[in-house]
């Protein structure tokens, strides 16, 4: 009998609810096979080495054993791409459906680009990846343009994240009556900061361990933290500015707000805005035109913000949840599979 296998670069318990919703949907029993390669250390070079080192060791070891398995998901989405490298340079009897999750593919310049551009072009375009998932309509269409490949092998559904509102409901921190915005990667932090001129009724923190800012206003602060969830649960509401609009970014937070029951502002156009906003409803969609984020701020009244995060909660159980996501996921593999 294959066994049907997760492959993962998390702590397990962080995705056994995608796990179930992909068993459900597909039929299938899966197995999480996880090796961490995300953990920070001392020196970033020996971090990075150390990281894609492992991206290449991993799959090299499923590869060994391809043919004990039948469905190979690649939570980490390189365990799944390296994986499809190596069958296809040693070019094996196909014997596994691949998929790869949550795929980006972000440019690289010089030498090194080349090189990454034309290893993702053999991942990607071989018949050994039978599908990668995205995370809207509109980095698909781009994925399109970059790559030679079928639509049919790119699967657009929602990210999913656990739900810890009941773990983080009691929380607390220092700060008080603060508008939150949270991450590194594809943050437009100068877009919010230059509309904060015009707000008074609430102050902005920022937690972000790369961006800097030495002529903020006084009701902004930065602030550096790896404990994102307190914050979370105590700001008044949270925004996500991103920088790109077509790179998929930022969705953890915006989901992990939404499951707090706040109401979240994201920039549009964006991925964010396409796949998980309803405008007004279960959050905001704003332009980052002059005024816009003020404007809708000061507008806003505490009934308001309730409201929307209300509904934000609902939609994230109905919708965004970690299990939602591999259900989702799941039934459009069956599907692909069956095909």
């Amino acid at each position: 009998m294959k066994k049907n296998v997760i492959l993962a670069d998390c702590e397990p318990d962080e995705i056994i609810d995608f796990k179930d919703g992909m068993g459900v949907a597909t039929g299938k029993d899966f197995k999480i096979i996880s090796s961490l390669c995300n953990k920070p250390g001392k020196s970033k070079k020996l971090f990075d080495l150390k990281r894609y080192f492992k991206y290449f060791l991993v799959p090299f070891g499923v590869f060994i054993k391809r043919k004990k398995y039948d469905v190979i998901i690649g939570w980490q989405q390189f365990y799944a791409l390296i994986y499809s490298w190596f069958c296809s340079i040693f070019h094996v009897k196909k014997s596994n459906f691949v998929c790869a999750v949550n795929y980006t593919y972000k440019e690289k310049e010089g030498f090194i680009g080349k090189i990454y551009f034309k290893l993702m072009k053999k991942c990607v375009e071989g018949k050994y990846l039978d599908c990668i998932h995205v995370l809207s309509e509109n980095y698909k269409q781009r994925l399109l343009e970059i790559f030679d490949i079928p639509e049919k092998k790119i699967i657009v559904t929602g990210f999913g994240t656990p739900d810890r509102y009941e773990e983080f409901k009691n929380s607390s921190v220092s700060e008080e009556n603060y508008i939150l915005s949270i991450g590194r990667s594809n943050r437009d932090y100068d877009w919010i900061i230059s509309e904060w001129t015009n707000i008074s009724k609430y102050s902005l923190l920022i937690i972000s361990d790369v961006y800097k800012n030495d002529n903020l206003p006084a009701n902004v602060k930065i602030i550096k933290s790896y404990d994102q969830y307190p914050y979370i649960m105590n700001s008044k509401f949270v925004i996500v500015p991103l920088k790109d609009c077509n790179l998929c970014s930022g969705d953890t937070v915006l989901l992990n707000s939404m499951a707090f029951k706040k109401l979240v502002i994201v920039s549009y156009p964006s991925t964010l805005a396409e796949m998980y906003i309803q405008d007004g409803i279960n959050g905001k969609a704003i332009s980052k035109d002059s005024g816009c984020l003020s404007d809708y701020i000061n507008s806003l009244t505490d009934e308001d913000i309730t409201r929307i995060g209300e509904q934000a909660r609902k939609s994230f159980l109905n919708n965004f949840s970690r299990y939602a996501m591999g259900n989702n996921l799941g039934e459009r593999i069956k599907m692909l599979m069956q095909n």
